[in-house]
Parts: structure tokens; C-alpha cells; sequence
């Protein structure tokens, strides 16, 4: 009696199928010494696109916990530049580059 071949291994994708899985749904990236996951490309919460707020546009991308390990690395206080870095790392490790709106 032969093996047989497990049927992921043999059977051909959708096209659909092989888009979804060449999209990446988080990539990761250190920042602070603080290893992030994050969601990329259509698996954003859709309240990032429902806010004008930056910030909590960046909460919402890192979420609560992480959020929360982000601002633990700080003794007490954090500068505008600190969140600003923060905000490189999100959108670099995104693929996508910050443009000022202002």
C-alpha cells in the first residue's frame, strides 16, 4: 500500500487562495526593545479609518496591550518625539512611509 500525498499538499489553489495567502495579515518589528505585532494591508481594524486622531489610530494598530508595553518603557514621561518614533516604526513596518498633512 502507498502513501498518500496529504491533499494541501497536491491540490492546486484558487487564485483567490493563492492571493490570500501571499498577503501578509501582521509583520513584527522591535522598537524600544519591545518586540511589536501589528496587522497589515486588509486586516486593519476598520476604527483606524474611522478616527482624524493619530494617536489613537496608532492605539488601535498596536492595541491595548501593546499600547500598554509601549508606554511602560517609559519612566513617567514621554516626549511628542517619542510617540513620533513610534509612529515611523508602525507605518515602516507597514511598507508605507509618513507624509505631513500639515
Amino acid at each position: 500500500m502507498t502513501a498518500k500525498k496529504p491533499k494541501s499538499a497536491t491540490a492546486p489553489k484558487s487564485a483567490g487562495q493563492q492571493i490570500e495567502a501571499a498577503e501578509k495579515k501582521t509583520t513584527t518589528f522591535e522598537h524600544r526593545g519591545i518586540v511589536f505585532t501589528i496587522p497589515v494591508g486588509t486586516s486593519l481594524p476598520i476604527e483606524v479609518f474611522e478616527t482624524d486622531d493619530e494617536i489613537e489610530a496608532t492605539k488601535l494598530i498596536l492595541g491595548q496591550k501593546q499600547w500598554k508595553a509601549w508606554k511602560a518603557s517609559f519612566e513617567e514621561r514621554a516626549s511628542f518625539g517619542d510617540w513620533t518614533r513610534l509612529l515611523a516604526a508602525v507605518t515602516e513596518a507597514q511598507g508605507m512611509a509618513i507624509e505631513s498633512g500639515n
